[in-house]
C-alpha cells in the first residue's frame, strides 16, 4: 500500500560563515570550575584547530556545559585562561535557550532584526520563513514561544551573524 505524503514542513539551515578563522580557533588553559563543593573541571588544557569537531560527550550532570560556557565566555573559570583565535567569530546554541533570548516581550521579528538592523524586511522575514516563521508567526513574542520554536529562532540568529565557529 502506497502511503500519503507528509505535508509537515522542515526548516532549510544553512550557516555560511563571513570570513575563515586563523588556523588555531581556541585555546583553553589550566580551565578549572567548581559548584561549591562539586569541581567539574581540574586544570584542562585543550586546543581546537579549524576544520576540527569536537564533542563533548558523558552522563547528565557530570558538568558537560560548563566547559562550553566558560568558551563562550557566559561563565566564568575559576582558573585559567580561554584564547581566541584571529578573526574567529563565535555562534553560540546553548542547552537554555532563555540563556540568550533574555527579553520575552521583543517580537520574533525584532529579536532576528537586532541582529541584522541594516537588513531590509524581506531579508529578516526571509530568513525567518527558513525557518519557518511565516505570516502572523513573526509577531509572536519570545516568551510565548514553545521550546521547537525558540530552537528555530536561535538557529536563525546564528545564521545572519555567520560565525565561524559553532558551539
Amino acid at each position: 500500500e502506497e502511503l500519503k505524503g507528509s505535508s509537515r514542513r522542515e526548516p532549510r539551515l544553512k550557516f555560511e560563515p563571513k570570513r575563515q578563522s586563523g588556523k588555531e580557533v581556541v585555546t583553553a588553559e589550566g580551565i578549572s570550575k567548581a559548584y561549591g563543593d562539586k569541581r567539574v573541571l581540574t586544570n584542562v588544557d585543550f586546543a581546537v584547530r579549524r576544520g576540527e569537531r569536537v564533542g563533548v560527550i558523558g552522563a547528565n550532570g557530570l558538568g558537560k556545559s560548563t566547559p562550553l560556557k566558560i568558551l563562550v565566555g557566559a561563565l566564568e573559570p575559576d582558573a585559567g585562561k580561554v584564547v581566541w583565535g584571529h578573526e574567529t567569530h563565535v555562534g553560540y546554541f546553548p542547552q537554555d535557550h532563555h540563556e540568550v533570548l533574555t527579553d520575552e516581550q521583543k517580537t520574533v521579528l525584532d529579536t532576528l532584526w537586532d541582529k541584522c538592523p541594516l537588513e531590509g524586511t524581506s531579508f529578516v522575514r526571509g530568513q525567518l520563513g527558513l525557518v519557518l516563521f511565516s505570516g502572523d508567526d513573526v509577531h509572536k513574542k519570545v516568551g510565548s514561544l514553545s521550546g521547537g520554536e525558540a530552537a528555530r529562532l536561535l538557529f536563525a540568529t546564528i545564521a545572519v551573524l555567520k560565525p565561524n565557529v559553532l558551539v
